[in-house]
């Protein structure tokens, strides 16, 4: 397994495990967002089994009501971009 396909694994599993308790800071949550759309943007278009199981927490955290009902458009629209 290569170094890049750790970090493919490790990076968005941290960054989901962070948006499951998403920052009360605007600014600092729209980063988090950035990140794991940055993330997103190099799995592939059908991912390994450890991919997808990397990816877990950043999708039950985007799908949650928490950030999908959030009182500031800004992440709504972040999320659903």
């Amino acid at each position: 397994m290569t170094s890049f396909h750790n970090e493919l694994e490790r990076q968005p599993k941290e960054a989901g495990n962070r948006l499951l308790n998403p920052p009360s800071s605007i600014d600092d949550l729209l980063t988090l967002l950035d990140e794991v759309e940055n993330l997103l943007a190099y799995v592939e278009q059908v991912p390994s089994k450890s991919v997808r199981d990397a990816l877990f927490p950043s999708i039950k955290a985007l799908i949650n009501n928490k950030l999908l009902r959030h009182a500031k458009m800004d992440v709504k629209v972040s999320i659903v971009s």
